[in-house]
């Protein structure tokens, strides 16, 4: 019989696979921009999800698993892109960005989740670390003045990420009140 402690741990890591998986795909979801090396991507629809229903220790593996399968060669960046050179290169401050996001949304989120706190935590947290995070490394890596950095790394990027939050919020919103997950 299986005891309590291995039934959490079978889900724990069926969860942690989903959400990789879930990113993987994500990042095939992609449409590039002509003025940016940064392309659109529903990467931060499941950035979110992860930070929204998964427990701190669960969602930080699930980025770091997907760096992981990215770095030793696996196509699972952005535009089937891979190798430790793409979380160094220009966008790897949105890489950063993604891990910051769900170790700090998880951590504050709290037990009542709705959708009201969930679009708070996604707008006004999550998208600045990964807006702060990518706009900087990407204007170091580049050596972009502030205005150009502004108009490359976060202007074009807030109309979707704006419905990107929404659709994140009202996903996790039903996954935790129908699962109970993420708060635990």
């Amino acid at each position: 019989m299986i005891n309590v402690v291995e039934k959490n741990k079978v889900r724990d890591i069926t969860a942690i696979g989903l959400m990789v998986a879930l990113l993987c795909i994500s990042s095939y979801i992609a449409f590039p921009l002509p003025f940016t090396p940064i392309m659109i991507t529903s990467q931060t629809i499941i950035i979110n999800l992860i930070a929204l229903t998964m427990n701190t220790k669960n969602g930080v593996l699930s980025i770091i698993v997907f760096y992981l399968i990215g770095a030793i060669g696996l196509p699972v960046f952005s535009g089937g892109r891979s190798g430790v050179g793409t979380l160094i290169g220009p966008s790897g401050g949105y890489f950063l960005g993604f891990l910051l996001t769900v170790l700090v949304i998880s951590l504050i989120k709290g037990k009542n989740l709705n959708f009201k706190k969930s679009i708070i935590l996604t707008m006004f947290v999550g998208m600045i670390i990964i807006y702060v995070c990518g706009a900087a490394w990407m204007g170091y890596y580049n050596g972009l003045s502030f205005m150009e950095n502004l108009k490359v790394s976060i202007l074009p990027f807030i109309p979707g990420d704006l419905i990107k939050c929404v659709l994140a919020s009202f996903i996790a919103v039903r996954i935790n009140k129908i699962y109970g997950v993420g708060n635990e």
